[in-house]
């Protein structure tokens, strides 16, 4: 029987920071994440592929359906096809923001 060596998986990960005049700062980012198992040891190697960051109002928050207050930091498993579909989308910021916000 043949023991898994290695773990591949991607995730989106959205992260809220308080920014100036009533604003947020969120944080988008597509991960691609190795884990390799050796020796009893587990090795994680995350690889950002894309990510972008923007200001936002709270009211667009609001309207968005997010609440930082609750949740500051949210992360969603996704397959292989999703994040490439997320990296192609990222040439366009609002492209990006709406593939993001229909998975969330």
């Amino acid at each position: 029987m043949k023991t898994l060596d290695t773990i591949l998986s991607f995730y989106v990960k959205r992260v809220f920071f308080s920014g100036e005049n009533n604003s947020l700062i969120e944080l988008i980012s597509v991960t691609k994440e190795i884990v390799n198992f050796e020796g009893g040891q587990q090795l994680v190697q995350p690889e950002i592929m894309t990510s972008l960051m923007r200001e936002i109002s709270l009211s667009e928050a609001k309207i968005e359906g997010v609440d930082p207050f609750v949740n500051t930091e949210k992360k969603l498993f996704i397959s292989a096809d999703e994040a490439k579909q997320l990296c192609f989308a990222s040439d366009d910021p609002q492209t990006f923001i709406e593939r993001v916000n229909l998975l969330f």
